[in-house]
């Protein structure tokens, strides 16, 4: 495993980047004591390989406290959040999802910019009022589907996914959002290029891309639609604490997921903390 990186403090007045992170010294930094409500770094609590297994049948039915999602608040209401760009976002359907990581309400959203469609899965019934623990994933076939050992991806969907089973509230998103924003296709593009040597960074750069397109007004909007304006966010990426926040969500605590290093992928993970400021 990757040591774990020390959190820098920052005085919360460097100017923010387009995606609502900090940079400094060419990696996107984390200022913990603004960012997450946290006083020390050592308050973080991660996600290791060793808690990333299914809930047992007993953790799974202790944690069956809340009920269900109402479907009737969000399907067929033609409640809909309309982004700054101009698209809309709204539920399309639910259902119930028994995993193997525990039972969920799997809810289907439109985005009507690009027709992409996203989905949560959800533990419990959120309020406003609620800390609720969430994960933002973004889509890596490759990785989440074909079980790729160039990222870390599908082990840290299976670790949230997990947690959250042994959870009474929380929400996994599942956003179409491949290779960090460019596509499948041209995410295959950079891993020939890293073949020949460049790293993650450097490959997307040379196809002409910044290094992650995301964006994250879809996933706030995602979240008020299931009542969520607060969270606790398993991420290991600082950029999605800023995108959130900069869409008015509070992330209030962040989670480290720090599983998945392998032989194949260390120095993408390495990549990940030295040049996008990871916490790995």
């Amino acid at each position: 495993m990757l040591p774990k990186s020390t959190l820098p403090l920052l005085n919360g007045k460097k100017k923010a980047d387009a995606n609502g992170a900090t940079r400094a010294g060419g990696a996107t930094k984390l200022g913990v004591g603004s960012a997450t409500g946290l006083d020390e770094p050592s308050e973080l609590v991660s996600i290791s390989d060793a808690t990333s297994k299914a809930p047992s049948e007993q953790e799974q039915a202790s944690s069956k406290t809340e009920p269900p999602l109402d479907s009737s608040r969000l399907v067929g209401t033609g409640a809909r959040i309309v982004l700054e760009c101009g698209g809309k976002v709204w539920a399309h359907a639910q259902a119930r999802l028994p995993t193997s990581f525990g039972d969920f309400e799997v809810v289907a959203f439109r985005d009507s910019r690009d027709e992409h469609e996203h989905i949560a899965l959800v533990r419990g019934r959120p309020s406003p009022a609620d800390i609720v623990p969430v994960r933002v994933h973004s889509e890596c076939l490759t990785g989440d589907v074909l079980s790729s050992l160039r990222c870390d991806c599908q082990a840290q969907l299976h670790a949230a996914q997990s947690a959250l089973g042994r959870s009474h509230l929380g929400v996994l998103l599942y956003m179409r959002q491949e290779g960090r924003g460019i596509g499948l296709a041209n995410k295959i593009s950079a891993y020939a290029l890293q073949d020949d040597g460049l790293d993650t960074v450097e490959a997307n750069l040379h196809l002409g891309f910044d290094d992650d397109l995301r964006t994250y007004d879809v996933a706030a909007a995602i979240l008020r639609l299931l009542a969520i304006e607060k969270v606790s966010l398993y991420t290991n990426n600082p950029r999605k604490v800023f995108g959130l926040r900069g869409q008015g969500i509070e992330v209030s605590e962040i989670y480290p997921i720090r599983v998945g290093a392998t032989n194949e992928n260390i120095g993408y993970l390495a990549t990940k903390r030295d040049k996008s400021g990871h916490l790995l």
